[in-house]
């Protein structure tokens, strides 16, 4: 009975937070419900689906939903709508449920990869659930669509995260530089060529969340480069090994004293990109 009661009292905030957070969508004239992939992507836009199986994938990186069905029934960031004591919020309450009381929720979502980002194909209150509860990750099934390639400097990064992807199998790791990864693999004292194992990824998903919330707390959201691109610079002068041992405090303070130096690496990347508009504008 314990567990049902806190199941409804979650439901009954994250409702709320909800509908506020629609409120506040509606008035800043955004989209105030999930974002669906149908909405802003054809099938001619894509060259090929490339099945990856079955896979823990970040939760933060799941935006939206692949077809507009279900969408007005959550706010932009999953938080249901619907009323208490309606199917639905019993439905998800029920699932909630199973989630508190250790039996989990075990069967894999299914979804869309498309440029790094997952739009959910079955499993929306999983998501929901797992988003409210704060679970880093969540086990799916994805297919990934391919873009066509072009010069946009957004498609050009992509494909090579889809290269390092190739190679460590995490969706964490994301550079704004075509030479970072081999750096980076430099750095983590791998050959450039190296495949990351089971065991390589689970160490460093173990401590990622570490300096992914310094890269937060440090920068919050002024610096448009990737927490994997100050990562790099870290590690630069500092092994993983010691890295991972340094508090949170002592991160952030670490990342600040290199202000000048991530402020320059986003400059080159701006300019690299309107390098990259202007001859597309040429065209």
């Amino acid at each position: 009975m314990r567990i049902q009661a806190e199941s409804w009292g979650v439901y009954r905030k994250a409702q709320r937070k909800g509908k506020r957070s629609v409120r506040k969508m509606g008035r800043q004239g955004a989209n105030p419900y999930l974002l669906s992939l149908d909405s802003f992507l054809s099938d001619d836009a894509i060259t090929e689906r490339v099945n990856l199986g079955v896979m823990d994938i970040p939760t933060e990186k799941i935006v939206g939903v692949a077809t507009p069905d279900k969408q007005e029934l959550y706010s932009h960031d999953f938080l249901p709508l619907s009323n208490p004591d309606t199917d639905f919020s019993n439905k998800w309450c029920k699932l909630y449920w199973y989630y508190l009381s250790n039996k989990g929720v075990r069967c894999p979502i299914s979804c869309y990869e498309y440029m790094g980002q997952f739009y959910i194909v079955d499993g929306i209150k999983r998501v929901s659930i797992a988003k409210c509860h704060g679970v880093p990750t969540i086990t799916a099934s994805v297919i990934r669509l391919m873009p066509k390639k072009t010069d946009d400097p957004e498609i050009v990064r992509y494909y090579e995260f889809v290269d390092v992807f190739e190679k460590t199998g995490l969706y964490q790791i994301k550079f704004s530089r075509p030479d970072s990864f081999a750096k980076f693999q430099s750095a983590m004292g791998f050959a450039q060529d190296y495949q990351w194992n089971e065991a390589d990824r689970l160490e460093f998903l173990f401590n990622w969340p570490l300096f992914e919330h310094a890269f937060e707390e440090a920068f919050g959201g002024y610096l448009k480069i990737t927490p994997a691109d100050v990562f790099l610079v870290l590690l630069e002068e500092h092994p993983f090994e010691k890295l991972r041992e340094m508090s949170p405090l002592v991160l952030v303070q670490l990342m600040r004293k290199k202000w000048n130096k991530f402020y320059e690496l986003q400059k080159q990347q701006d300019a690299a990109g309107d390098i990259v508009s202007a001859k597309l504008t040429m065209l």
